[in-house]
């Protein structure tokens, strides 16, 4: 688990990818994967982040889930006075081909982006 303080900033980002392309339904059939990341300020918890998988769980080929996609990152900017006034706070990014999602959330002090999809290049991209 990675945990910050913040002091100030923090940016940080990650692509974790569950095997190679083209396995689609064949990928992460055994282990585990669980990753977490908090940030606080001034002793308050302002992100928590975290995700669960084994291997062979539903939750891979799931559309609530991963929907067969084996690439899945985020990226997250956290500091004092991020957003403009008024900018809204779900706001979608065009991602090549219907291949992939990605979603921009925008907090008063987090704006997180996620991706999933099928290609850590085009998760690079986006970030």
């Amino acid at each position: 688990m990675q945990r910050w303080s913040m002091a100030r900033s923090f940016a940080g980002w990650e692509i974790t990818c569950l095997g190679p392309p083209g396995l689609r339904a064949r990928f992460f059939r055994r282990g585990r994967l669980v990753q977490a990341m908090e940030i606080s300020r001034g002793g308050r918890l302002i992100w928590n982040d975290r995700i669960a998988l084994s291997g062979g769980d539903r939750l891979l080929t799931s559309s609530v889930g991963m929907d067969g996609h084996h690439v899945v990152g985020g990226m997250v900017v956290a500091g004092p006075g991020l957003l403009p006034a008024g900018l809204p706070r779900n706001l979608p990014r065009p991602v090549s081909a219907l291949t992939a999602r990605a979603a921009i959330t925008a907090l008063p002090e987090i704006v997180s982006t996620r991706y999933l999809g099928g290609s850590a290049g085009k998760c690079e991209n986006l970030f």
